[in-house]
């Protein structure tokens, strides 16, 4: 619980889910990442044993209250943060004894988590080995597409060129670990605020069973001059924020995934000795 409303993880089947909020939604894969290290909290200094009261710690109204509980039954262990010391130090108390503690700052930063800094952001989760066809639609130079061969080449469909095989393998492996930093919206009202109604790229994958999912990338400038890329998996509500240079990998033009032509040697002509 916090000031700004509470979150609830829960654990089933070796994953973490986000349960307590409008709707359920999944974590980051390893909740490791994103949880705060909770076992390893260590006090900088013992205030007081056994405080008469807690308002001059801002324990009686704390700003971040974390309840961990044990599918063994056991009873809930309580961390609780509240007021800053003048040292920058915060002040801290456990249900498992009265004790007031100090800790380092950074803890409160650790663990006062609001519910997008548990989610997932990856934009499309796929196996990179499963996809067979690649779609890429670009607003300012048209489509292509890619089909994946048994042998694990790529063949070039409706156009000319040679697909180079190792920049289309890392093409779809960048796809594959595109993820927003920041959640931009929930449902959005208007795709064209995020520049995604006439998105820069669309990247659609395909495995043997059809479509795995759309991407559409796009930009806007919330703050201008300030350009911010925009990312959303067609099918769902969610706008991610993405760094420039994760939307630059899959940014890609037919060119960018073509073999280079091997350059040809001028024959050097040697002058006859008279």
């Amino acid at each position: 619980m916090r000031s700004g409303g509470s979150i609830l993880l829960a654990k089933s089947d070796g994953k973490w889910r986000i349960t307590r909020h409008p709707r359920t939604l999944p974590t980051r894969a390893s909740c490791a990442a994103s949880c705060p290290p909770y076992g390893s909290l260590q006090a900088v200094d013992f205030v007081a044993e056994e405080p008469t009261e807690l308002s001059s710690f801002g324990l009686d109204h704390p700003r971040t209250e974390i309840r961990l509980l044990l599918t063994s039954g056991e009873n809930a262990t309580v961390i609780r943060l509240g007021a800053d010391t003048q040292d920058k130090q915060v002040y801290l108390q456990t249900s498992s004894r009265p004790t007031v503690y100090t800790v380092n700052d950074w803890v409160l930063r650790d663990l006062d988590k609001e519910v997008n800094d548990f989610r997932d952001k990856t934009v499309l989760p796929f196996e990179t080995a499963n996809v067979v066809k690649i779609d890429v639609n670009r607003k300012a130079e048209g489509s292509f597409t890619l089909n994946r061969t048994g042998d694990g080449a790529w063949a070039l469909v409706g156009a000319e060129g040679a697909p180079d095989r190792s920049k289309i393998d890392a093409f779809l492996d960048d796809t594959h670990e595109l993820k927003g930093y920041e959640i931009a919206s929930d449902g959005p009202a208007d795709l064209a605020d995020y520049g995604l109604a006439e998105p820069i790229l669309v990247i659609t994958l395909h495995d043997k069973d059809g479509v795995v999912g759309s991407i559409r990338l796009g930009s806007h400038t919330p703050e201008p001059p300030a350009v911010e890329y925009t990312a959303l998996r067609d099918g769902t509500a969610t706008v991610f924020h993405v760094r420039e240079h994760l939307f630059k990998r899959v940014d890609k033009k037919l060119a960018d995934l073509l073999q280079r032509p091997t350059p040809t040697a001028t024959p050097v002509t040697t002058p006859a000795s008279g």
